[in-house]
């Protein structure tokens, strides 16, 4: 055997040209037969296949005849068998009938979407069961399980429709309409130069920010009323104020707190404040006098015990530490004038004599007793909190009575023996009405808001200040700079930039000295007020203490003569009845006094509230006007440095 012959032969018997062309011939035969056996199953309907499965049945290991349709399968299936790897996990119900679409999760029935392949369809797919089809994949659009338009039980009714809220950003089908519709714009960005020069000069001289113009507070309605609602007769609307008509502000006075001075040694020393008034009530028409910061205290107590009920607006608070520096001064003795002018436009207290007499007296220290003596005000003991009150009982129940009263240790007298004190407790008013007990759980909300306002207000005016000093530092930086002198027009430039962050420092610290003056003063202002407000809520609830204690006093008194009438007449059943007859007199004056005290309480606070309204806007836009010319001073600062140095 030669092993080169056997290396050289031919890898695929390539010189075999005989065994090649049978081999050739008899594939060629096997595909003719294969399709002719195609072309008779295409002509061969699904009934001719059926019948002839039933004549001529095959099996493979039997010698049975085949038909040429079983031959072809056989052969397919030893080639390529089809084995369905999801045979054994198939439905169990191989009955379902056709379905155009296939379900989410592979059967009709259990799928929780019911998919719909288009509007035209639902028609058919409503009478038609559906099945799986895996031959097919569907990307319809699954149906709603739920809809988001839903009826209601119950209708609403015309009066719930027309208080139901209405969305103010919503808009018609034709606003969403035209918004959806595409708008074709011009791209040409380029214009003329001269109107780009108009305008930025127009833009450059107007303000930064347009403020709204001021709207009237009788435009705004406060409560809203149902449409087709009529209230019932006999019964009392409870969300419907009175809406009342305030009378402008009285300008009879001119008034004017002056020259601030101090006097004394430092053991007394004071300050003493010059008022100069001008008005046709008074006589002489100008007059100046001298006072001092009790006696403004004094003349607040006084208008208090005159005007139960009445908001009277209250002088600066005392201050033990650092009273005479010169802005602590200048700060009192704004506020002090303001509160002369608020009493002085109030119709109801600028003729009042006490008012009058402390613009005017030139002995102020004796007609100040005089006047608290008639009166029983008790205006010279005052503390330091504002809302603190005191009940005259000469204003209460007039002078002859209340003589009596007082030597008898007062109205709660008969409260504060031993024995009342050993076993029995003392009389509490209980506010029954519910306006006041709202009103004045509303008043400290606000105060507690007020003063957050105000030291998120110092926060800002500390951070200001720090940002000036800062400013000022690097202003003195660059100028340590430019004394190198490096080149004449760099030396020039940073000299001219340190001028900038120094100007640019003195208007921060003016914009922060006229937000104190402006929005600070408006909200001490405020908060003091408040506790004015408190004040006449305490002079109700002493009033309605003293009408508790009549009370008492009646009841024991009506016992006790109940007790000594049926020994029949004496001396002692005729006092007891006098007795009683006054102290009836007593309680019927103390309740027409807290009725007329509440009915006024009810008037101020509407004015009050309608007022600080009014002063609070003013400062805000004092507020918004001089932070707008701040900004503009410094971007007209930053220009100019531009203009000249760049």
């Amino acid at each position: 055997m030669s092993y080169d012959d056997d290396l050289g032969a031919p890898v695929w018997d390539d010189g075999n040209e005989s065994s090649n062309l049978d081999s050739h011939n008899e594939l060629a035969k096997t595909f003719a037969s294969l399709h002719a056996i195609d072309q008779e199953d295409q002509v061969k309907t699904d009934e001719e296949v059926d019948s002839e499965y039933q004549q001529e049945p095959w099996s493979n290991e039997s010698g049975e005849r085949k038909t040429p349709v079983a031959e072809k399968k056989d052969l397919m299936m030893s080639l390529a068998p089809q084995e369905d790897p999801l045979a054994g996990i198939a439905a169990p119900d191989a009955t379902q009938p056709e379905e155009i679409g296939e379900s989410l999760f592979g059967g009709a029935i259990k799928s929780p979407l019911e998919v719909v392949e288009n509007d035209a369809e639902k028609s058919s797919l409503s009478s038609q069961p559906s099945v799986v089809s895996p031959s097919r994949k569907s990307h319809a659009r699954p149906k709603k399980l739920f809809s988001s338009v839903r009826q209601r039980r119950r209708p609403l009714t015309e009066a719930q429709k027309a208080d139901m809220f209405e969305d103010p950003l919503a808009s018609n089908a034709t606003n969403d309409k035209n918004d959806d519709e595409f708008v074709e714009e011009s791209l040409d960005y380029e214009s003329a130069p001269g109107k780009d020069k108009v305008d930025l000069l127009q833009q450059m001289d107007g303000p930064l920010f347009r403020i709204s113009p001021r709207k009237s507070l009788s435009s705004t309605p406060s409560v809203k009323r149902v449409m087709g609602e009529e209230p019932v007769i006999g019964t009392r609307p409870e969300a419907a104020p009175v809406l009342d008509k305030f009378e402008p502000p009285s300008n009879k006075y001119t008034i004017e707190v002056v020259d601030p001075l101090k006097i004394g040694d430092l053991t007394f020393a004071h300050v003493e404040y010059t008022i100069w008034t001008r008005s046709e009530n008074l006589n002489p028409s100008e007059v100046r006098v001298q006072r001092r910061y009790r006696d403004f205290r004094w003349l607040y107590r006084q208008l208090q015990n005159n005007h139960w009920g009445k908001i009277i607006p209250p002088p600066p608070e005392k201050q033990a530490v650092g009273r005479f520096r010169d802005d602590f001064v200048e700060g009192r003795r704004f506020q002090m004038e303001r509160m002369l002018v608020k009493i002085a436009q109030d119709r109801e207290l600028q003729d009042d004599e006490d008012f009058i007499m402390f613009l005017q007296s030139q002995n102020f220290s004796q007609d100040s007793k005089v006047r608290e003596n008639l009166t029983g005000s008790n205006a010279s003991s005052d503390s330091n909190d504002i809302s603190e009150i005191h009940i005259s009982l000469i204003e209460l129940l007039g002078s002859e009575d209340a003589s009596s009263v007082m030597r008898n240790g007062g109205l709660d007298e008969s409260q504060k023996g031993f024995m009342n004190i050993s076993f029995a407790s003392l009389p509490k008013y209980v506010e029954s009405d519910a306006y006041f007990v709202e009103q004045r759980h509303a008043v400290e909300t606000l105060e507690e808001q007020l003063k957050q306002l105000c030291k998120s207000l110092e926060i800002v005016d500390t951070q200001t200040n720090d940002l000036a000093s800062v400013m000022e530092e690097f202003s003195n930086t660059i100028k340590s700079l430019e004394e190198l002198e490096v080149s004449k027009k760099g030396s020039e430039t940073l000299n001219n930039f340190a001028e900038v962050h120094m100007r640019i420092k003195e208007s921060l610290q003016r914009s922060t000295m006229q937000e104190s003056l402006t929005l600070g003063v408006t909200i001490d202002e405020y908060m003091r007020s408040l506790a004015s407000v408190r004040a006449i809520f305490n002079q109700r609830s002493k009033l309605g203490y003293f009408s508790v204690v009549l009370e008492n006093d009646l009841l024991k008194k009506r016992a006790q003569l109940d007790r000594n009438s049926h020994k029949g007449p004496s001396d002692k059943v005729d006092a007891l009845t006098k007795d009683l007859q006054v102290l009836q007199e007593r309680h019927s004056k103390i309740k027409k006094q807290l009725q007329e005290v509440g009915d006024r309480i009810r008037r101020e606070l509407r004015k009050h509230e309608h007022e600080k309204i009014v002063d609070f806007r003013n400062s805000i836009e004092i507020f918004l006007e001089s932070s707008i010319e701040t900004q503009k001073e410094c971007i007209e600062l930053w220009e100019t440095f531009y203009q000249n140095n760049l």
